[in-house]
């Protein structure tokens, strides 16, 4: 059994930061395409409340 097991870390001694960075920077740009797809409509309410009643137009 000269194998490791699957489980087992990586022997060569690589540092993460590759991976870590890919990861957060995928996370990053998930999250911030949730973020403007969740914030794309908020300007605008029909109903005019507040300082949403300003010269904001959609057309």
């Amino acid at each position: 059994m000269s194998k490791n097991p699957p489980h087992a870390p990586d022997p060569s001694g690589k540092p993460l930061l590759p991976q870590i960075a890919i990861l957060t920077g995928t996370l990053t740009i998930i999250l911030a395409g949730a973020w403007y797809l969740y914030m794309a409509n908020a300007p605008y309410h029909p109903d005019g409340q507040g300082s949403e009643t300003g010269t904001f137009t959609t057309d």
